[in-house]
């Protein structure tokens, strides 16, 4: 089974890679066309800022799925449906999360809800597997791993 990347850290990666390349455009448009120097130079910081905000976003998710896994109780959930979000593609692929099901120790049916994740066409709810990581308060403090298989 093959763990889905979150899809703020690919898109963080992108947005950080155009606001490098933008800051050295700036830096050429500085000697060469001063004029667009000023817009090119706000327009690559702005990038910056959204790449390294949603790379940070990343690293708190799995921080906090580390400290999950090492403190707490692991369930394999039943995959409900995938839900994907209108307006963010990446070509082929779809941005969506997942919800999800499982029965906690006092048997109550508790829904849980992963990260937005990139799931190509192909993936349904046959192909897409769930693991909850809950806290050792019990399960208002969890975090869902979404797995292709």
């Amino acid at each position: 089974m093959k763990k889905l990347k979150g899809a703020w850290a690919e898109f963080g990666k992108i947005s950080f890679i155009i606001g490098v390349g933008l800051f050295f455009l700036s830096i050429i448009f500085y000697f060469l066309y001063y004029s667009m120097f000023l817009p090119c130079l706000v327009n690559s910081i702005g990038w910056l800022a959204i790449g390294v905000s949603l790379i940070a976003i990343t690293q708190i998710f799995e921080n906090n799925l580390k400290r999950l896994k090492k403190s707490g109780k692991c369930i394999e959930a039943v995959v409900e449906n995938i839900v994907p979000t209108r307006l963010i593609r990446v070509g082929n692929y779809v941005t969506a999360f997942v919800r999800c099901s499982f029965v906690n120790d006092e048997g109550i049916r508790v829904w849980a809800k992963s990260e937005y994740c990139l799931f190509s066409p192909s993936d349904g709810k046959n192909t897409i597997t769930a693991v909850v990581h809950a806290g050792d308060l019990g399960f208002d403090e969890y975090a869902v791993e979404v797995f292709r298989k």
